[in-house]
């Protein structure tokens, strides 16, 4: 069985809970949950063309749907969707939280409903050139947290006698909702009355400032309220008094006798009789029922103590002998801790992102005589932070409604690092990243720059010099430490995707090159000759593709196929990179 998660991102999972191959298959998963948002109806294959391929012509749009139904049936070893001019998910194989998410809010089961509501739906995750994609991502995703805000709102009403319940319920609210005065208020108050008042007055201040931060007012309600709380007299607990320490009860020694070397024997300590201690106590006089409580007993002081003894030559000299071991043992120890609390420090990553956390990529500054090779650059960034799992870039629309935000001509949608950093603080982006690439004689240059948006500045910088036809592996290498630096793992790197080093503008069409050459290495040629043919579809002038077409029609002896596909590599690659117009070149000539 196959799950869809999509709140809190998009991903499906298997039973187990291991993540499919698909994480990086962007409009297969968005297939996926358009269907899911569809349920149980389905959706239109039409309806799907417009919000996936809006630029694309019928046939091309079409071919590309086909191409990904059946990648999905390959990948997953069973087809999760049915349907001919219809697509609908079948339960039976793949379930969604969206579904669920749904039928819970129609039958009133407002827990199940919060359980399911983990994060913004789609939270993160866009399609690029998919501009009606992501409207619809946002409507979807706008119904789905006013339905979770009205079920943990349910859910908080009837905890309002359980205070702990009703902070984690308040608590989600305000996530949900921070500028709602009304919230923030229910929520300092919910504090309050679980009794931690510095809680609930930090609290006030947080809204306030992220108040100020999104330009609103300041709800004077809510200044009221901390102002109130500071007024309550604090209440100080009586000091609880302390047991007084018992005196120590020593032993006597037996004298030595003179000329004789004897080792002390142990003596008992002197301790007084207990029957005479019995003895000597007063009869408690008996209580009456339903009087006053008997007084305390106090306990009979106990005897002085003996002086304690001189320890012989012998005892003395084990004594010695033993005191030595403490202090390497010491140093081991502190030696240790130490060495465990480098170690910490060395794993913890250098850019931390926390959950929800975004980076910006703003535009590739490269030199004109490499700017044929810009687009390439750009998908090649982008491709390799998307692998990473802790990575979540700022989406395509996100950046358009800022910029409008700003006031920029519609014709203007260039990110500069300065652009980009407004950008990134309007948006709460965590970390621009820009990268410029710069001549220095016949090398290149290439510098990877991190911003801290609050700040404006570089806050780390990695470089590489290279050939200006072998900029991609440069860009890998620093893509890699960049990486490092956010938290992954040095297997999470090794494991990714490499893309090839082919011209495109369409990232997807990139990975469907990358798949298709796979597919050939396997000798799987059919495979390979409909992933380079989806290619096509998506990106018309995709050399590359073309000529991996030939190198299938060419393998299945399909000589006049191969001939015609090799002809249009040959007449698209006058743009194309010096390497890779000789590969075009030399696979005409095989």
């Amino acid at each position: 069985m196959l799950r869809l998660l999509t709140f809190g991102g998009l991903r499906v999972v298997r039973d187990d809970g291991s993540t499919t191959e698909l994480s990086n298959q962007r409009r297969r998963l968005a297939v996926l949950a358009v269907a899911a948002g569809s349920a149980p109806a389905g959706i239109s294959r039409e309806k799907l063309l417009f919000l996936l391929w809006p630029d694309a012509d019928a046939d091309k749009g079409r071919h590309a749907l086909n191409q990904i139904v059946y990648n999905l049936r390959r990948e997953l070893g069973t087809s999760p969707l049915d349907g001919v001019t219809e697509l609908a998910l079948l339960p039976e194989i793949m379930t969604a939280d969206l579904v669920d998410f749904r039928a819970a809010v129609a039958r009133g089961d407002h827990a199940a409903a919060a359980a399911l509501y983990v994060g913004p739906f789609l939270d993160g995750f866009f399609v690029p050139g998919a501009t009606e994609f992501e409207r619809w991502a946002e409507d979807e995703r706008a119904r789905t947290t006013r339905q979770a805000i009205a079920s943990i709102d349910k859910l908080a009403t009837a905890a309002a006698a359980q205070p702990t319940e009703l902070v984690g319920w308040t608590g989600r609210l305000v996530e949900l909702d921070p500028l709602s005065a009304r919230r923030a208020l229910a929520h300092m108050r919910a504090l309050e009355q679980l009794g931690d008042r510095d809680a609930a007055i930090a609290y006030g201040r947080r809204y306030d400032a992220l108040a100020r931060a999104d330009g609103d007012d300041v709800d004077p309600v809510v200044q009221a309220e901390v102002d109130r709380l500071r007024a309550l007299p604090t209440i100080v607990s009586a000091p609880i008094p302390l047991v007084p320490a018992l005196p120590t009860v020593t032993a006597q020694a037996e004298p030595v006798q003179e000329g004789r070397r004897q080792d002390p024997k142990p003596v008992q300590a002197s301790r007084p009789d207990p029957e005479a201690v019995q003895a000597s106590r007063p009869d408690p006089e008996p209580v009456q029922s339903g009087g006053p409580d008997p007084a305390p007993l106090l306990l009979d002081p106990p005897e002085p103590p003996a002086p304690i003894p001189a320890a012989s030559p012998r005892a003395q000299a084990t004594t010695r002998r033993r005191s030595r071991w403490p202090v390497p043992t010491a140093l081991i120890a502190l030696t240790v801790a130490v060495a465990v609390f480098v170690w910490s420090r060395t794993q913890r990553p250098v850019l931390p992102l926390g959950v929800g956390d975004q980076i910006l990529l703003a535009d590739v500054q490269m030199p004109a005589d490499d700017s044929a090779n810009a687009s390439a650059i750009t998908l090649a960034l982008q491709s390799a932070l998307q692998q990473s799992a802790r990575v979540r870039l700022v989406s395509p629309a996100a950046i358009s409604d800022a910029l409008q935000r700003m006031e920029r001509p519609a014709t203007n949608l260039s990110l500069s690092e300065a652009t980009a950093l407004e950008v990134a603080e309007r948006e709460g982006a965590r970390y621009v990243v820009g990268l410029s690439v710069a001549p220095t004689g016949t090398a290149r240059l290439l510098t990877l720059r991190v911003f801290d948006p609050s700040s404006r500045t570089a806050i780390q910088t990695y470089t590489a010099r290279a050939a200006a036809d072998a900029l991609l592996p440069a860009l890998d290498e620093l893509a890699a430490k960049l990486r490092r630096d956010l938290g992954d793992t040095q297997t999470d790197i090794a494991s990714a995707v490499l893309l090839p080093r082919a011209t495109t503008g369409s990232l997807e069409a990139l990975r469907l090159l990358a798949s298709g050459r796979d597919a050939f290495r396997r000798a799987l040629f059919n495979d390979a000759r409909a992933l380079y043919m989806s290619a096509v579809a998506l990106d018309s002038g995709f050399a590359a593709a073309y000529a991996g077409i030939a190198s299938v029609e060419y393998e299945l002896n399909n000589v006049p196929l191969g001939d015609s596909a090799i002809t249009k590599a040959l007449s698209l690659s006058d743009r194309l990179p010096p390497r890779e117009r000789l590969l075009i070149q030399a696979e005409a000539e095989r």
